[in-house]
């Protein structure tokens, strides 16, 4: 390969707006898990996929 093209938003805004989306989620006490998890485990698999959903991430 010579040359790749990527499309998509800034990984440190994608990064920014996720952690944003859990701090919102451990703020109002929406998390299934306590201790070291991850994010699965700590929110479930659906509240994972529409927090990615409303970040405009769709599945390929």
């Amino acid at each position: 390969m010579a040359e790749i093209h990527l499309e998509g938003p800034s990984i440190y805004t994608l990064t920014g707006e996720l952690i944003a989306w859990a701090a919102k989620q451990l703020a109002t006490n929406r998390f299934r898990d306590a201790g070291v998890v991850g994010p699965v485990e700590a929110f479930g698999f659906d509240a994972l996929l529409q927090g990615c959903a409303d970040l405009g991430l769709v599945p390929v």
